[in-house]
């Protein structure tokens, strides 16, 4: 019988820290939160048809690569969520004339359709591959022990290399031992002692941070971070992933949705209809006679999945989209997930998914959002909230209470 996990004795007690894969954590981890995460897991894949199919997902679902996890673990959770709502997924359909075939066909009483998953994120794989490789520094040098300092870090760039890690710790831990604490703990902030570091595209800078008191070596060292600036908007990624998706399988007699999950810290409603209808701008009118202005109207500017720069709809041979944000392993039942209609489908939805919140087009070209249940309804409070938590820090790590304290 195929497992997702391996059984074995587990005895890790900690917490997840990244840049560990998730999968590695939840497999090595002897927590009770973690165990029922796991037992959920190994539910759905035993639903999930026997073959070919299911062998694939497993691998790529116990992939250490971070693109190729989340895409099972989506496609997964898909899988169950159409099963709760009384559907039956067919994965990876035969298409006629097609060598290419979609996530989905599931045979719906309401009506059937195609669905294709998919996870977007808004970082090209060289940059998520520099973020791993910061992440994989930062553990590091924060796994050094230091009872009377911690470190605050200025960040620029991401490293297009792996960074000389060991000449990195060695700096540091000059650092660290060079002074006392008491002899720090009178110089202001910005002129204390500090060690800037380089190495291909990266600038770092460690400062000392003397703790009010003496502690255990155990934590954290890095205690305050400010890294690169980042620019919050995610619909230039979303709008590329669906357009790739949208005209792949050519026309289906059925509807067609797309289901989106997309992975950021600060996913937003509204980066969803830039993605869909193009960005939000000004229309001014004017008295063509006198010349005086009439006024401001805001408008679509076009451009995105569903609509052209001159408001031509296209992509109608997909129904519907469905996203989701940032939803994984840790945080099912409290993930949002949102279906908005296209307003010009060739197969309008009608099935199952709109059991779920809706944004339906209204004779007005706009939008009218309708409520509907989440996946807490589906999946209910199946581990605690206080459970392992999904951190993907791009500015570094969280502190504790008490380090906040000592700060």
């Amino acid at each position: 019988m195929l497992k997702l996990f391996y059984d074995k004795q587990r005895s890790y007690m900690g917490y997840y820290h990244p840049p560990e894969p998730l999968y590695e954590y939840l497999d090595r981890s002897a927590r009770p939160e973690a165990e029922k995460i796991r037992d959920m897991l190994e539910l759905w894949y035993s639903r999930y048809p026997e073959g070919k199919d299911k062998k694939d997902l497993g691998q790529r679902f116990r992939s250490s690569i971070e693109v190729h996890h989340d895409a099972a673990f989506f496609e997964l959770l898909i899988h169950e969520t159409l099963l709760k709502l009384g559907c039956q997924p067919e994965p990876h359909p035969e298409l006629s004339g097609k060598s290419t075939h979609p996530e989905f066909f599931v045979r719906s009483p309401r009506g059937d359709f195609f669905l294709e998953a998919l996870v977007v994120r808004d970082e090209t794989d060289e940059e998520a591959a520099a973020r791993h490789r910061w992440e994989r520094t930062l553990q590091a040098i924060n796994s050094i022990p230091c009872k009377d300092f911690a470190l605050d870090l200025t960040q620029e760039g991401l490293p297009k290399s792996e960074v000389p890690l060991s000449d990195w710790k060695l700096k540091i831990k000059d650092l660290l031992k060079k002074y006392e604490r008491e002899q720090v703990l009178v110089i202001p902030h910005e002129e204390r002692p500090k060690v800037d570091l380089e190495h291909d595209g990266l600038k770092a800078t460690f400062r000392l941070i003397p703790k009010n008191t003496p502690t255990d070596e155990t934590g954290n060292l890095i205690w305050g971070t400010l890294g690169p600036g980042e620019f919050i908007g995610t619909f230039e990624a979303i709008e590329k992933k669906m357009e790739k998706k949208a005209g792949k399988y050519g026309c289906m007699e059925i509807p067609f949705v797309l289901a989106v999950n997309v992975k950021k810290r600060w996913p937003m409603q509204n980066q969803f209809m830039n993605a869909l209808f193009g960005e939000e701008g000004l229309r001014y009118y004017r008295n063509r006679k006198t010349g005086d202005g009439l006024g401001t109207h805001l408008v679509r500017t076009g451009g995105g999945v569903w609509m052209h720069e001159d408001g031509r709809p296209r992509n109608q041979k997909v129904s519907a989209a469905i996203f989701f944000e940032n939803v994984h392993e840790t945080n099912v039942p409290y993930a949002k997930g949102t279906l908005f209609h296209h307003p010009w489908a060739a197969s309008p939805y009608k099935s199952e998914l709109t059991v779920f919140p809706q944004m339906i087009p209204n004779a007005k070209g706009a939008y009218d959002e309708i409520s509907g249940q989440g996946l807490e309804t589906l999946y209910g409070d199946f581990v605690e909230k206080e459970g392992p938590q999904y951190f993907d820090f791009k500015m570094g790590d969280s502190i504790s209470k008490e380090q906040e304290e000592n700060l």
